[in-house]
This record gives structure tokens, sequence and C-alpha cells, in this order.
């Protein structure tokens, strides 16, 4: 009984495992924990022991995003990292109209509002709503946007097993969202963008942080958070500074050249392009005109292989950009990392930003068709380097010192994958929201949270099964009976219609072989003899 249960629960492990993985829908990176002897008295590691975790990807989820724990309670919070939003905010119980996402929406205390005219106010981007409440009101290009109110709260970041030290401070609490915001799965937006209201600036006010000064690592998924003093542990180089070229809204850099395999894109040099970092844009956007030149001449190195189909037939798609097909997926793969070509972007420092297949390209396949699109698509007039561009490299955001740091980083330490499946690249395009695409409706549908209470109650059935059928072969082993009268003897329902072995038969019709009356004499065991001649069964017609 023993070796059945135990091989029952090992299954029954693997299979919860298995689907709390998938319902999670995000996989975490596990960095390593940094020795106590090597943090020094002034670093901020003495704060925060290593970067925060970062969550989700560019290529399915289509966004990044980290934990916050807020109050006394540390109820947890998501929210994605955007270097083009201000305002810092997730839906709290005051909400009207808010979407499901990840967490519940956060709760308040009596002493949280914020009024207008409050210090704490003047700590962030904010108006004079209703009743005297410090409020908000934010909206985006594509339509989306956030209503609500300031609210008084413990703050602390990291991971719940290496929180910060909490500090009060003012934070969103939505009470309306519109359009995409209500799909999300993340439960909040966090503004990282280039000005003293954003989250980073806010911690460095209210003493949570030493520096005003983050960083974003992105892998292919996942990564890691740098927030007032950076970690090079991971980087491969060096940190070479890049100067902040004006003052605005965005993070805006020098771009000197752009080469393609070591071909420069002559239409660069034109005009000067305004070039942005942005995280909160999936996808990244070049000059319609450069963007043309790039893909001719990814065209034009494709055709210089002896096979004229190494990196597949170009299709553009209207809604996905600039695609491949290629003849199936093990080919899809090779043409990809093979004979696609490497980008370098000179910035301003001379400093040479590498961008590979690696982490430009992104699966479009289905079962009809191998497809690989790029990571990259066209917009008028200037650049947005989005996720997408930052990938495998940490983009150190100096604030105060108005400078962009850049080092090519293992941001989840899985540089030596090659397939588009070993880096985790789901089927999917950036379709500008924050939704999950790609994915198949009848498997989404069976990994759904909601589901899993009809797994466990299956389980429990197949436990109590099983755990009858056990019990039925012990009794049988105990037996010495022959297994047929034993099973009969102790199963009613079966004795109407079974024959015992003994009879005689009186056969009142020689012709007729199909009528013969079974006159039953008696039963035999190991121990006795059962008189079945005046029982209910003594005779039987066949």
């Amino acid at each position: 009984m023993l070796y059945f249960l135990s091989i029952f629960f090992f299954f029954s492990t693997i299979f919860f495992t298995n689907i709390k993985c998938i319902i999670q829908d995000v996989q975490i990176l596990k960095l390593p924990y940094l020795s106590i002897n090597n943090i020094t008295e002034n670093s901020y590691l003495r704060k925060l022991s290593f970067p925060s975790n970062i969550y989700g990807s560019a290529f399915g989820l289509n966004y990044y995003y980290t934990n916050l724990y807020l109050g006394e309670n540390n109820e947890k919070q998501t929210y994605i990292l955007d270097t083009g939003s201000t305002i810092t905010t997730s839906p709290c119980v005051l909400c009207t109209k808010c979407g499901k996402h990840l967490n519940n929406f956060f709760s308040l205390e009596e002493d949280s509002d914020i009024l207008c005219n409050s210090d704490k106010c003047k700590l962030v981007k904010s108006h004079c709503g209703s009743n005297n409440r410090c409020s908000f009101y934010t909206s985006y290009s594509e339509g989306s946007s956030l209503d609500g109110v300031y609210v008084n709260k413990l703050i602390k970041f990291g991971d719940k097993n290496n929180l910060s030290g909490g500090r009060y401070a003012p934070i969103g609490c939505t009470t309306t969202e519109t359009h995409l915001f209500l799909t999300q799965r993340a439960d909040g937006i966090m503004g990282l963008a280039n000005n003293e209201y954003n989250f980073v600036s806010l911690m460095n006010k209210v003493g949570a942080i030493d520096n005003n000064i983050f960083g974003l690592c992105f892998a292919q998924i996942g990564g890691y958070f740098s927030i007032g003093e950076i970690n090079t542990t991971f980087h491969k180089e060096e940190i070479s500074y890049v100067k902040m070229e004006r003052s605005s809204l965005f993070y805006n850099i020098e771009m000197k050249d752009i080469l393609i395999n070591d071909i420069k894109i002559n239409s660069f040099y034109k005009r000067k392009y305004q070039v942005i970092i942005d995280s909160g844009t999936t996808i990244s956007y070049f000059p319609e005109e450069v963007f043309n030149e790039i893909i001719e001449k990814i065209k034009s190195i494709c055709n210089s292989y002896e096979n004229k189909n190494a990196c597949g037939k170009y299709d553009f798609d209207k809604n996905l950009g600039p695609c491949f097909i290629f003849d199936n997926r093990q080919h899809m793969d090779d043409g990809v990392f093979n004979y696609w070509p490497n980008f370098s972007f000179i910035l301003g420092n001379n400093y040479n930003y590498k961008w590979s297949p690696e982490q430009y390209v992104f699966n479009e396949s289905n079962k009809k068709r191998a497809r690989a699109c790029m990571g990259f698509s066209s917009q008028s007039g200037k650049f947005t380097m989005g996720s997408t561009w930052m990938i495998g490299h940490e983009i150190i955001f100096d604030i105060k010192n108005r400078k962009i740091g850049i080092a090519e980083a293992y941001c989840d330490k899985s540089h030596k994958n090659k397939s588009m499946d070993d880096l985790g690249i789901e089927s999917g395009y950036p379709k500008k929201s924050f939704e999950k695409v790609g994915r198949n409706k009848i498997l989404d549908f069976f990994l759904n949270e909601r589901m899993v209470g009809i797994y466990i109650f299956l389980t429990i059935i197949l436990f109590l099964v099983l755990v009858y059928l056990i019990s039925v072969l012990i009794n049988f082993n105990k037996s010495k009976r022959n297994p047929w009268l034993w099973f009969l003897k102790n199963n009613t329902s079966i004795q109407e219609s079974f024959i015992p072995i003994r009879y005689d038969v009186n056969d009142t019709n020689q012709n007729n072989t199909k009528n013969k009356e079974f006159n039953l004499v008696s039963l035999s065991t190991d121990d006795k003899n059962v008189d079945l001649t005046h029982s209910k069964y003594s005779k039987i017609n066949v």
C-alpha cells in the first residue's frame, strides 16, 4: 500500500507544481544572494541586499513589471516599468471601474487621505480634486487613461524575502481605468519618467534610497531592477555613460551611426533625429526612411548567401510588421541566428550598442507555417528605443547627473541558449496591448486559475478510487478462497448472473439443445460445501 501511495503523491506533486507554474504565467529570475562580507557600510545594499526581480517579457506578455509591497500587511501590487510615465498607481478598494488583475485591490487606512495643500501632495504630480483630495489623471496616446487620488501608504520594494525598509509616501490609488488598463494582468504602472515626480525620485526624497538613480536589465523573460545603487555583479563590461540631450519627460540620447553587419545606413545622416529610451513601449520604432533602408539592407544581405532561402521569405504583415517565413521550425532557428544580421548603434560617446537577432526577433509561428518577425517597426520622424532594444543590457538612468549608463549584462544568466524555444520567446506579437496574445484558447481555458478547484476535486476522487482498489487488492491477497467465489460472496449484485461450476443436467428434450435445465447442487470451497438445492438459484434455464 505504501508503494502505491508513494507513486500517487509523487505524480500529484509533479502535476500541481506544473499547473502552478503555468497559471502564474511568469518566470521568476532567481538571482544569487550576495555575500554579507561584500557589502560596505556606505552601500545601499545594506538596505536591499540585491536588485529586485523583474517579471514579464517583451514577446508574449508584452511588458515588464516588478513588485511593491504596501502597508503594514505587505499587500503585494505589480507595476509595469515605464520610463515614459510619471505617475505610480494601482487600483485600491475605492475603485469603481477597474479590471481584474494579478492581485486584489489594496486596502486603505483611516488616516491615508492626502489633502491638496499638504507637503505629501507637493511630492507628486497632482491636481486638487473633490473633497480637497490630492488627485491625478493621466492618459495615453492609444486612448487608455487612469483617474484616482493619492494616498499615504507604507511602501516597500524588493521581493518578499528581501524587502527594503519601508517608508511612508504618496502613491496612486486608481479609482477608474479605461481601455487597455482594464485588461492588463499587472495591477498598475510605475512612473519612471525623466522628472522630479517619478517613483525613484520620490523614494529618494522620503529617504528610502540614498541616490536618485535606477537601472533596468531586461532579459528575454524577466530581469532585475536596481534602485538607489547599481550592482555590477552581472555586467559583462564596464559601464559607458551617454549624456542626456535635452530636458523633457523622456530620456533623450545622442546616436551617431547605425550599421548592419558593418554596413552603414545612409538615410540616417539626412537629418538629426530625436532618440528616446522608453521601457513602456514594447517594440522599437525607427523613422520611416531609416526603417525602409534597414529592410532593404537585410534583404540584400540574405540574398548574398548561396542558399537564397537562408533567411526565409520576406513577408510584411500590416499588423505584425516585417516578418520572414520559413519551411520549418528548425530552418527558422538556423536562419534567424546564423544568417540574420547584427545591428550596431553608435551612441554619443562612441559606445557600440550591439543588437543581435536573439534580442530583436520573436516567434510568430503556428501549425501551418514557421514565421519569425522583427521587434521593430516604423514611425514618423524619431527613434523610440523600446523594451526590445533594451534586452541584454542594463540601462542605468542617473537622473541627478543627467546621464544614461549602458553595460551589456547577463540579465537572466541564460546567454547560452540558442533556439527561440530555449530563449522563452512565445508566439505572439505586441499588439500595443497589455494582454497576453498568441496562446491557444482551449489550452488557456484548461490552465485558467478558475480550473484549479476542479483539478483538486478530480484529484481527490482519483485518490479515493485508488484507495478503494488498494483495499480490494489487500483483502483479496489475504483470502485463500477461489478468487471467483470470493468475488461472488462479496458482491451480491453479481450473484444474480453468476453460474456455479458444479451442476446436474436434466435434458427433457434431446433434440432441443437450447432449452436445458441446470439443477444446481452445491458450491465447493476449500473449507465447506454450500447446499444450493433449495435456493432460488437451484434451477436456471439457458
